[in-house]
């Protein structure tokens, strides 16, 4: 075997095995429920005013829905940082650090991207959770456990 033809099948072997260690991560996806549901006392006191009680229905561009342009910041955090230093209109930058993180996540939420229980911040995952847009998710909807048999036996 040749120097040139040695190196076309050593190469791809190479990083064929170093990749095998360097799976990706999943990716970050959501927040705790708990700081969606906070997130919309904060939103109903302070921004329901503009942005209408389903988000998308008030006198300011729509936060979620089909009409919404949130994706325009990217990432969560990106939202986050408008949200904190922009809003609300009347009063910017006077939503405390909680309650900006809060009200992110429950846009989050109306946009359909699900808790997974991790706290949404700057330190966690803020920066790997692309904004979508999608069918809200219920935060008070219990969740509930079925056994295996049951739940194979059921219509989807």
């Amino acid at each position: 075997m040749s120097v040139p033809s040695a190196r076309r099948v050593m190469v791809p072997v190479a990083l064929a095995v170093l990749g095998l260690g360097l799976a990706a991560a999943p990716a970050a996806q959501g927040y705790q429920a708990e700081q969606a549901l906070a997130g919309r006392a904060v939103f109903e006191q302070r921004c329901q005013g503009c942005h209408g009680g389903n988000l998308d229905d008030g006198r300011a561009p729509a936060l979620a829905g089909p009409a919404t342009n949130i994706t325009r910041f990217e990432t969560a955090q990106g939202l986050f940082d408008y949200l904190s230093v922009r809003m609300p209109a009347n009063d910017r930058g006077s939503l405390t650090v909680n309650d900006a993180w809060a009200v992110t996540a429950y846009i989050l939420s109306a946009n359909g991207i699900e808790a997974d229980g991790e706290v949404l911040s700057s330190i966690t995952n803020a920066k790997e959770i692309p904004l979508t847009t999608g069918a809200p998710t219920d935060l008070t909807a219990p969740v509930e456990e079925q056994p295996m048999d049951e739940a194979a036996d059921q219509e989807p």
